[in-house]
């Protein structure tokens, strides 16, 4: 695209755990940001090693001073639930970020999550017209975007995030509505498992900043096993699965065989108290209630998405 064009069509991937943002046309998102607002637990202004505590801290403003802060993530299993701290994080990502000025000449495409409730959406327009002031606005789900980028039309699209999983079906461009299955059951949830079996090893892990530090724990030590009982006795008769990592205050935490048990909840959910079918189970059931002559492409095209 020429520059102009380019510069004028912005691409916003609103995720529970991750925002990502650039321009239409680019490979990859200028900018991956964590969706998340502090707000600090000692007197704002104090100064902490050479910073300072502001009274909101967004996205990465809040990396160096977690401890210190409470949390909070305004979009959760795929739909926002505080637009104000949304709205700053949004605010963050197009004038911190993108440094975007004026957005009366600029378009925004925003991507939502299969069955994303309608006044979520209407709501999601809303700010963008009204506070943020774009001339215009698209919605595309996020499963769609993902198969058209391998360069498909019919498949079936696994999409995994931060809060919730989705098996969408997709057939000749057109998402199947009626036959997308849904799993509350994503990333955070392998996060907050982790922490339950790290407890139960002895380790003490509480805050909403704990939970940062398990976040990073996963998503660098943890795996999927291929042969779970075999894992399992790996775990139990050798050293071999046992992998150190580092705390922030330098203490060593030894993680073992909850490296591959905590995403295990992902396959079955009963691990979390979620009485639902796991992942596997659900790209079946949503390819045999697909209708019949879409099934063989679906079965042949099945795309994982997410993160």
């Amino acid at each position: 695209e020429e520059k102009s064009t380019r510069s004028n069509n912005i691409v916003c991937d609103n995720g529970s755990g991750y925002l990502k943002i650039g321009y239409s046309g680019d490979s990859f998102p200028l900018f991956t940001l964590q969706a998340i607002v502090g707000r600090p637990l000692l007197r704002s202004g104090e100064k902490i090693d050479g910073g300072e505590l502001k009274d909101i801290m967004v996205c990465d403003e809040t990396t160096d001073y977690r401890s210190l802060l409470e949390l909070s993530y305004p979009l959760k299993e795929g739909i926002v639930n505080n637009w104000d701290d949304m709205e700053l994080v949004w605010d963050y990502a197009f004038q911190k970020k993108l440094k975007l000025g004026s957005l009366s000449d600029k378009n925004v495409l925003l991507t939502e999550a299969a069955c994303n409730p309608k006044k979520n959406r209407i709501k999601m327009a809303e700010v963008m017209f009204e506070k943020f002031g774009y001339a215009g606005i698209k919605f595309a789900v996020q499963a769609l975007l993902s198969l058209f980028c391998e360069g498909l039309n019919t498949g079936l699209v696994m999409d995994s995030g931060d809060g919730v999983s989705h098996t969408i079906p997709v057939s000749d461009g057109y998402v199947l509505g009626d036959y997308v299955k849904r799993l509350n059951v994503a990333g955070s949830h392998v996060t907050a498992y982790l922490g339950k079996l790290l407890q139960v090893s002895g380790y003490a892990f509480n805050s909403t900043s704990d939970y940062e530090l398990i976040r990073h724990m996963k998503e660098n030590a943890c795996y999927v096993s291929y042969d779970i009982n075999r894992d399992r006795k790996l775990a139990r008769d050798t050293c071999v699965v046992n992998m150190e990592y580092k705390l922030p205050d330098k203490k060593k935490v030894i993680i073992g065989r909850e490296r591959f048990e905590a995403p295990e909840c992902l396959f079955n959910p009963m691990l979390v108290d979620i009485e639902k079918p796991g992942i596997p189970e659900m790209i079946f059931d949503t390819i045999i209630a697909s209708p019949l002559d879409s099934r063989a492409e679906l079965y042949s095209n099945i795309v994982l998405s997410g993160g």
